[in-house]
């Protein structure tokens, strides 16, 4: 989280697009950063599950009811990405949380790299999941080696895995062209 936050303190994003929305308490943490770095900052977070079925409801936050909208759905469904494609102008980041399955994870990020805006960040989340990372061909990391032997406008980035404790290594992808 550290890492994200000083990618949207950096970037100031007009919108973030998170998939995979849980409890919630990413698209509330990634609001609170927006709310003191762009004024106009919206979180846009999809997920299957309404989170407020859970037990803990993240929208009690006025932050969160300010700066969020959940859209119920698949994430990789025409007409969720269609509505957020509608929607997004301006800095555009995406954060990939929601199934991991490497052929999941794939169609995410087919779907929605162009949403993100040149000199900002894809970003894959759990790229760690699996036995041995560097063994894990059928997750997110083995998603993120064919994604970017295929689009050569994103790069790893990985000055963002400074701290060498990451959920996400190998996941920081910067879009430069």
């Amino acid at each position: 989280m550290w890492a994200m936050q000083e990618i949207i303190t950096e970037l100031k994003p007009n919108y973030i697009v998170e998939t995979g929305t849980y409890l919630g308490g990413s698209a509330l943490f990634f609001a609170t950063v927006l709310e003191n770095v762009n004024p106009e900052g919206t979180v846009i977070t999809v997920d299957l599950s309404d989170f407020r079925r859970r037990g803990y409801d993240a929208s009690e936050f006025p932050v969160f009811s300010n700066r969020v909208e959940f859209v119920r759905g698949d994430s990789v469904s025409p007409a969720v990405v269609g509505k957020i494609r509608q929607e997004v102008t301006g800095r555009v980041m995406v954060f990939l949380d929601s199934g991991h399955s490497k052929e999941h994870v794939l169609k995410e990020l087919e779907l929605y790299w162009p949403l993100v805006s040149i000199g900002s960040y894809l970003i894959l989340h759990d790229t760690n999941r699996g036995p041995h990372l560097f063994l894990n061909r059928f997750g997110p990391f083995g998603a993120v080696q064919d994604f970017l032997a295929k689009h050569k406008n994103f790069q790893l980035d990985h000055a963002r895995e400074k701290f060498l404790l990451t959920y996400s290594p190998s996941g920081y992808l910067k879009r430069i062209s």
